[in-house]
């Protein structure tokens, strides 16, 4: 098999893929191809039966482990008794970890951290506890809204599929387990632990990540500039760290007198321990699963070579685990080394200076990770290729050594450990600083959204055509036609929302609040009406957490990331409540705004506040009343409130008609009876297909005399679950349904999207 692993390891792949999908016309599919192709490559006839049998070995594997993975648990379930197997993550009053039962069923727990004094108490817990617990079960979230990362799917692949809230925590109803089945990762917590009391705070994030994998006592900004500018990979151990570490492992050893192969069976030994202490993320069991395979070869004189390596490595963690395939850390970890691997070759033979060698490999793992990158996080950096150049050597050569030196010294010599990391301090405050004043002055972020999985797919056929044109003709220069098919494909990516002619109307699920996107076909208009937002209630200190829950941050702007949304050309704002504008700061933030419109009328100090900040990013600021609108094209806004006058902020309400898709629609705000009443008298024949109920469906909105005169077809209803304030009032909802209106609400249905093309269009929600 020596050479044709890689075979191997694709059908394994393809088996896994083929059971996934679960349908007999897709695996057919898949199978046909494959072996198509593995014909035509002429393949020896001994590795076409193993490359069939593994296909259904994996196939079969998949399914089983699928099948296994179900609950014994009911939501009555109200005692629990199990051992806490992962470290406790503090964030202010919040605290989170995973806690197994004797059964094996895995639960996450999540607790609100009552006062500072219980918070004290609860530092006491640490893994392998065995612990007592009453409280209740959840169902883990889904996705609400479209293109959002799906928490229940994440928990299912770690098959886990409860969050459990503890009516209580205490310490006494927990005690340490005699057990060594923790004892690595009791290690590793109490050395993490010892980092961050001992070393600089601006170091203790970086140092936690370099040695033990631990990437939690990062600063939010700096990971949000490592991810911006595509050098997160950095911060994970990765082959490159774990050929450094061993490498200077074994050089340690061999100066202290211990024999060649004494060395090489230690490093054999320490390096499954050491995927334990790192924290065992994909990426550090790939790079040490091929180590170790390149140790055995040398120790038993049966040469590897790295492709053969990184198949054996994929077919053991797919074995194991053959959920590890939907991980983007396995899948870009997997296809970056794959794509060094084939190319390092050509690239050495190449180029003979260190400087255009690091150019050139820097080159591929950008180019093969983009689209991946894109279809994740929806943009990328165009500086991500001269600061991975920059930081691979600053972090690999300068970092990753300091760190450790200064651990070993803090533990040997703690005089010299001081200064070490208060050097190391001064260095990583400067990269810090770096990266800040490159993302504020030439941040260079191009944002093409979500791309479709057939254009993943050209993406990838037209890198291969690249890569093999280089490989080719030796000479970037001469690759016109690869350049050109590349830039074609980011251009058409870039472009394609422009080309379409469907509309698209997305009531965004945002929990309490209202947020609706219109995207006009072919872009000729994006408008936003209300960003959400939560009201925010005092906190004392230690209650705060180092990120707090952001509406527009978290849940609207990566909707308008995903659509490719990079211009806004009018933010609405029906009104100044919390859950229609508390959002608006971050959106602005994130996606250039051309126009915010507000409506006529008076306005509150935290309005002014807002407004004045869009003064300060230089955007318009128009208010509007009834008779004002605005048109592009055959698409033309109507704005019928409000009038200036209204003394309630919910009747001071922009109120907005439109026609789209052949329905006639109206968005209401917050308005509530007495403003309804008001449109209908100045407008007597107004009448509406699809109507966003107002005020989330409050008992003060949508009286009988409107909902009746109206008439609506469907009404939309934007409104939280099991929401405080009751929303919508159960008569509201019989008033809507004795019209024979559908309704359909974010509560029940996540978010909604509207497509429309001309006069004609069709809704389909999130949930089902």
């Amino acid at each position: 098999m020596k050479g044709n692993w890689f075979y191997v390891a694709l059908a394994a792949l393809l088996g896994t893929l083929a059971a996934f999908f679960q349908s007999i016309i897709v695996g057919l599919a898949i199978v046909f191809s494959y072996f198509i192709w593995l014909i035509t490559k002429r393949i020896d006839p001994k590795v076409l039966i193993v490359c069939t049998l593994v296909f259904v070995l994996f196939s079969l594997n998949f399914k089983f482990v699928d099948d296994k993975n179900n609950s014994t648990l009911t939501v009555n379930d109200k005692h629990f008794s199990g051992v806490i197997t992962s470290i406790p993550q503090f964030d202010g009053n919040q605290m989170s970890f995973f806690y197994q039962l004797p059964t094996k069923e895995k639960l996450q727990v999540f607790y609100q951290i009552k006062n500072e004094e219980e918070l004290q108490s609860l530092h006491s817990l640490h893994i392998g506890m065995s612990c007592r617990f009453t409280g209740h079960l959840n169902e883990p979230r889904t996705a609400r809204n479209f293109y959002a990362f799906d928490y229940k799917q994440y928990l299912f692949h770690k098959h886990i599929h409860w969050t459990l809230t503890p009516n209580r925590i205490l310490p006494s109803q927990c005690s340490a387990v005699e057990s060594n089945h923790y004892l690595l990762q009791k290690w590793r917590s109490n050395q993490l632990s010892f980092i961050k009391e001992n070393f600089p705070e601006k170091t203790v994030g970086i140092v936690q990540a370099l040695i033990f994998g631990e990437r939690d006592e990062i600063s939010l900004i700096v990971l949000d500039h490592f991810q911006k500018f595509g050098i997160i990979h950095l911060l994970a151990i990765s082959g490159l760290h774990v050929g450094l570490v061993v490498a200077a492992s074994y050089y340690v050893l061999i100066r202290i007198g211990v024999t060649r192969e004494d060395s090489f069976n230690i490093l054999l030994l320490s390096l499954p321990l050491y995927i334990v202490i790192t924290g065992a993320a994909p990426s550090v069991v790939r790079a040490c699963l091929m180590t170790l395979l390149f140790l055995l070869s040398l120790k038993f004189k049966a040469k590897i070579s790295p492709l053969d390596a990184l198949s054996l490595a994929f077919l053991i963690m797919i074995a194991i685990n053959p959920y590890y395939i939907f991980e983007i850390g396995f899948q870009l970890s997997f296809l970056v080394s794959f794509a060094l691997i084939v190319s390092a070759a050509f690239i050495f033979s190449l180029y003979e200076s260190r400087i255009q060698q690091l150019l050139a490999v820097t080159m591929v793992a950008q180019l093969v990770s983009v689209p991946l990158l894109l279809y994740y996080f929806y943009e990328i950096s165009l500086l991500s290729l001269p600061l991975n150049i920059i930081f691979v050597p600053f972090i690999s050569l300068i970092i990753l050594p300091l760190s450790f030196i200064a651990y070993f010294a803090y533990i040997l010599f703690e005089p010299i450990g001081v200064i070490i990391t208060m050097a190391l301090a001064v260095i990583l405050d400067a990269s810090y600083f770096f990266l800040e004043v490159v993302d504020n002055y030439v941040p260079l972020t191009l944002r093409f959204g979500k791309p479709r999985v057939w254009l993943l797919a050209l993406y990838y056929g037209v890198i291969i055509f690249f890569l093999l044109g280089w490989e080719k003709h030796k000479r970037i220069s001469k690759l016109k036609r690869e350049i050109l098919l590349l830039l074609f494909l980011f251009l058409y990516h870039w472009w394609s929302p422009h080309m379409s002619s469907n509309g698209l109307l997305t009531m965004i699920d945002v929990g309490q609040g209202d947020s609706i996107l219109i995207e006009l076909p072919y872009r000729k208009g994006v408008y936003l009406i209300d960003t959400g937002g939560r009201t925010s209630f005092e906190q004392q200190d230690w209650e705060k957490q180092e990120k707090s829950f952001d509406i527009g941050e978290d849940i609207v702007t990566p909707y308008l990331k995903a659509r490719g949304i990079r211009t806004i050309n009018k933010l609405v704002l029906t009104h100044g409540d919390a859950d229609h504008i508390g959002g608006a700061r971050s959106v602005i933030n994130y996606v250039k705004v051309n126009e915010v419109v507000i409506g006529l009328g008076e306005i509150d100090n935290e309005e002014k506040q807002l407004y004045k900040y869009f003064k300060d990013q230089n955007i318009p600021i128009t208010q509007v009343k009834n008779g004002n609108g605005w048109a592009i094209e055959n698409y033309q806004f109507y704005v019928l409130s409000p009038y200036g006058d209204e003394k309630s902020k919910n009747n001071r309400s922009v109120v907005i008609y439109t026609i789209l898709g052949g329905y006639k629609w109206l968005f209401t705000g917050d308005l509530e009876e007495k403003g309804e009443s008001r449109l209908l008298t100045q407008f007597p024949n107004l009448t509406v297909d699809v109507l966003k109920v107002g005020h989330h469906g409050s008992k003060t909105s949508s009286s009988k005399s409107f909902i009746e005169r109206l008439s609506p077809k469907y009404a939309l209803l934007s409104v939280g679950e099991s929401n405080r304030f009751g929303h919508p009032h159960s008569e509201i909802i019989n008033l809507l349904k004795g019209q024979h209106t559908q309704i359909l609400r974010t509560d029940k249905h996540g978010a909604i999207c509207f497509t429309f093309n001309e006069n004609q269009g069709t809704f389909t929600r999130k949930l089902p």
